[in-house]
């Protein structure tokens, strides 16, 4: 494909273009600031779609970090808990004075 920019200065590229398209005939491609040439924007059905995956994606991510932030906070919790009932059980047998036999 070639074309020419703004200024006027020639420039050739590869572009997909639709199946059955003649080879010569003319078409339609975006061009960015420099001249090349860039991939069509998204349809609206598709911007949709893509804004509802994004969404979805996002929303699992949210059920799944809630439910693992509450589960790292309780295993936690419950080492610390243990750890203090294991000083205690430890406190109570050192004033208990227990005498074997």
């Amino acid at each position: 494909m070639r074309w020419t920019t703004s200024n006027g200065a020639p420039k050739s590229g590869t572009a997909l273009v639709a199946t059955g398209n003649k080879t010569g005939a003319p078409t339609t491609v975006g061009l960015d600031d420099a001249g090349r040439i860039q991939p069509a924007p998204p349809t609206a059905v598709q911007a949709r779609s893509q804004g509802a995956a994004v969404g979805a994606a996002a929303s699992a991510g949210g059920c799944v970090l809630a439910p693992g932030c509450w589960w790292v906070s309780r295993v936690r919790l419950d080492r610390h808990r243990w750890a203090q009932w294991d000083r205690a059980w430890d406190e109570f047998d050192a004033h208990q004075g227990h005498r074997h036999a």
